[in-house]
């Protein structure tokens, strides 16, 4: 499996942050022990933050004000140490359980975008 750094943008999801990292270390053990995963706190005013300190095994990077989405995307690729990122959400929207599948597409494709129910592929994106 791909070397994968996993990003999940964060404000005020002390609500479900903690399944969301539940579900994507399960997935790790399954497939993926080079997978890292890096929720950056975007600012949060709740307990976000102390929900995340809990998993030893999760980057944390914090922003000290909110900046929002798209700077803690970038934050994340920032501090990312794999070439393959994925980015997910911090409320459980997303099925976590899919990234596997999305980065198989990789293999013949730049880009893969999931929407949900819709996997997109990109091809050639020089």
């Amino acid at each position: 499996m791909e070397e994968v750094s996993i990003i999940i943008p964060a404000y005020n999801e002390k609500e479900g942050i903690v399944r969301v990292i539940e579900s994507l270390r399960l997935l790790k053990e399954k497939h993926g022990q080079r997978w890292e995963i890096i929720v950056v706190d975007d600012g949060s005013t709740d307990n976000t933050p102390e929900m995340v300190r809990k998993f030893e095994d999760v980057i944390l990077i914090q922003h000290p004000l909110n900046r929002g989405y798209g700077a803690a995307i970038k934050t994340g690729m920032r501090h990312a140490k794999y070439n393959t990122l994925v980015i997910s959400d911090a409320d459980g929207t997303y099925p976590v359980s899919d990234i596997p599948k999305l980065i198989a597409q990789l293999s013949k494709s730049d880009m893969v975008v999931g929407a949900r129910h819709i996997v997109t592929a990109i091809n050639n994106l020089t």
